[in-house]
């Protein structure tokens, strides 16, 4: 399966199913990358209503309230929960209200793009090979998206 964000659905996700068909990609080397990245292991949400957004992920997952666990993140004013996809994680990242003045950058960053764009996709953790050095990629260069390599 994957997970898709159609236009017309808005902030309800819907997964696709993968064909067992051949992929377009030959095997081998033309797969790996230099870079050392394999994979996806999380992909982070931004949610405006997390316990919603736990429900309807549940629904669509197959995945119960007590498989899931709501964690406050301190500095970032947000509290998360991982919804596991396999070998990868779905984690809803939704803000608590604090006072703006005490709230990190990225947890700034969390509140704009909920204002500006609503819920969906806030960063990206790519898996990598175990000799693969784990980094937080420039936005420069991912035009303004989160995307950290993880090694191992």
């Amino acid at each position: 399966m994957r997970i898709a964000w159609l236009p017309e659905a808005g902030a309800h996700p819907t997964l696709t199913p993968i064909s067992s068909k051949p992929s377009r990609v030959a095997e081998g080397a033309v797969r790996e990358h230099t870079n050392g990245v394999r994979g996806v292991a999380s992909l982070t949400v931004a949610v405006e209503d997390l316990g919603a957004s736990l429900q309807r992920y549940g629904a669509l997952l197959g995945v119960s309230e007590r498989e899931t666990r709501a964690v406050a993140l301190p500095g970032l004013g947000a509290v998360s929960a991982t919804v596991s996809v396999g070998d990868a994680s779905i984690v809803l990242l939704s803000p608590v209200h604090v006072d703006a003045a005490n709230v990190t950058t990225e947890g700034a960053a969390l509140r704009r793009q909920l204002a500006t764009r609503g819920d969906g996709v806030f960063g990206v953790a790519l898996r990598a090979a175990g000799h693969a050095e784990s980094r937080v990629l420039d936005r420069n260069r991912t035009h303004g998206a989160w995307f950290e390599i993880a090694a191992g």
